[in-house]
Order: C-alpha cells, then sequence, then structure tokens
C-alpha cells in the first residue's frame, strides 16, 4: 500500500522562481470577471489551496462570451423590453414552464448555498444551468418561434431567465452582468 501513496510535490509556486502566475497579467489578457469566476469555481470546500489554471479562466472567459451572446440575441427579440422583476408568462408553453420551473429550482438551491458559504457550488450550479440548461437548450428552442415573428411569451419567458440568470450572477462577475444589466 505504500507504493501506491504518492507524496506531496514540494515545489512551491514562487514569483522569485518564475513559476507563479500574475494575476494582473491574467486580468490583462482575459479579463477579470472570469479569473473572479475561475478562482471561486475552483475553490472547492476541502481544499488548502486553489489551483489555478489558464484553462479554466479561459473557460471562464467562454462562458461570459456565451452569455453575452445569449443576452444579445434575446434583445433581438424583445422588444417590450424586459421589467427589473416579475413579468414572468401567465400562460406558458411547455417548454417555458420547463425552463421557469428549472429556474426556480436552480435559484432556490442557489441561494441555499450562497447562504452556506458554499461559493463553488452555488456557482458551479449556476455555470451549469445557464450553460446547459438556458443556452444550449432554451435558447436553441426559441429561435424558431422568435424568428418566425412570434414575441409573445416565448421572448418574455427568455428575456426574464437571463435576466434572473444575470443578476445571480452578478457578485462574481460584476463588470460583465452591469453592462448586460443595463441592456
Amino acid at each position: 500500500i505504500h507504493g501506491l501513496i504518492q507524496a506531496p510535490d514540494k515545489r512551491k509556486m514562487s514569483k522569485s522562481r518564475g513559476n507563479a502566475v500574475a494575476p494582473l497579467d491574467v486580468v490583462a489578457e482575459q479579463g477579470a470577471d472570469p479569473l473572479r469566476l475561475s478562482l471561486v469555481l475552483a475553490a472547492a470546500p476541502g481544499h488548502d489551496t486553489v489551483p489555478l489554471q489558464l484553462e479554466q479562466v479561459d473557460a471562464a472567459r467562454r462562458f461570459g462570451n456565451k452569455l453575452w451572446n445569449a443576452v444579445r440575441f434575446a434583445l433581438r427579440y424583445t422588444t417590450a423590453g424586459v421589467p427589473a422583476s416579475g413579468g414572468y408568462p401567465d400562460d406558458p408553453s411547455p417548454e417555458e414552464r420547463w425552463i421557469l420551473s428549472r429556474l426556480h429550482e436552480v435559484a432556490a438551491r442557489f441561494d441555499e448555498l450562497f447562504d452556506e458559504y458554499r461559493f463553488s457550488d452555488a456557482f458551479g450550479l449556476l455555470y451549469n444551468f445557464i450553460w446547459a440548461e438556458v443556452c444550449d437548450w432554451f435558447l436553441e428552442l426559441t429561435k424558431a418561434p422568435l424568428r418566425r415573428g412570434g414575441e409573445g411569451t416565448v421572448a418574455r419567458t427568455l428575456g426574464v431567465v437571463l435576466r434572473d440568470v444575470v443578476a445571480m450572477l452578478h457578485p462574481i462577475m460584476p463588470s460583465l452582468t452591469e453592462e448586460l444589466w443595463s441592456h
């Protein structure tokens, strides 16, 4: 069993050795919001250190870009605007009911995790919801009806879902979400 246990790596990150990541360089290249998101997602409970990998920062930047494009798409079809609160449709389609129920489930769980200071889990949940369910599924389901000119409840549902996820994402990506909120 002794051969199966790996000895910890004795090398430490050190600026003097030149093997440490300079945060200001990462911010200049990728932005502060992606760096902040990648650090929070990597800071899982039980870890003594936060492993920073530049691939994770790049993935967080791509995530912000995906959200930016989703909001830009939605804004093309929400001519009536999105209210600052409320605005959920009264008679949603089955697809709209699905995403709204998922949004409320994710928001409730996000709040629980946030209140427990489990930020990595909270923002990981939100990250996966936005990427996999909002952008990959619901946004794709809305494209055909919106392009046919049916603004109705589809555009309103897309608008309120994006509004709510932008609001939840704000503590960790304030620059991006502030700009999106302004539109």
